[in-house]
């Protein structure tokens, strides 16, 4: 079980979505860990940057914007600024889930501050970029080497539910039924 963990989305945005690998795949696990977020006492917080809005756009309207907590602006190709550290500090974060696009440039700069003070998980199937899968190993493998722990959105999610019994064990069943029909 990951204790106060934040999410982190990482620039899914109008113009920037159009060329990602997978993208679908992607945004579903991204709706998938903003749906069971507030079922899941230990994930306090979530916060989704936007790379130069002005010129690529607000978040894509696919993306559940519903529980996501704190949208902000960021000119540098890492999310970690001062207003993300003092979120982070305020609501004692100890445990990332990082996901967006993209892996070689903004995900992988986020990795390299973060680890400093944090531990980071990246779901492979909530992460991506315009690149082919290949090209995309040896970038999770470089994620891995900056330190991320490199799993999967369903693993992330399962890792928190406890018994069959609890009230989110049963909210995340009744939505892969909804995904699955």
């Amino acid at each position: 079980m990951f204790k106060n963990t934040a999410l982190l989305f990482c620039d899914i945005q109008k113009k920037t979505i159009k060329h990602l690998q997978y993208k679908d795949l992607v945004i579903n696990n991204i709706n998938k860990l903003l749906y069971i977020k507030p079922f899941l006492d230990n994930w306090k917080l979530s916060i989704k940057s936007e790379f130069i809005p002005n010129k690529l756009g607000n978040i894509d309207e696919k993306i559940n914007k519903c529980n996501i907590d704190f949208i902000y602006e960021k000119y540098t190709y890492s999310m970690y600024n001062n207003f993300l550290k003092n979120k982070l500090t305020e609501h004692k974060i100890n445990n990332i889930i990082l996901t967006g696009m993209e892996i070689q440039w903004c995900i992988n700069q986020t990795v390299y501050d973060l680890t400093k003070d944090f531990t980071v998980h990246i779901p492979v199937d909530a992460v991506g970029n315009s690149l082919n899968l290949s090209d995309n190993y040896y970038n999770l493998k470089n994620l891995e080497n900056n330190g991320a722990l490199l799993t999967t959105t369903d693993s992330i999610i399962c890792n928190n539910l406890n018994n069959a019994n609890e009230k989110s064990s049963k909210e995340y069943v009744n939505y892969l039924k909804k995904i699955f029909k």
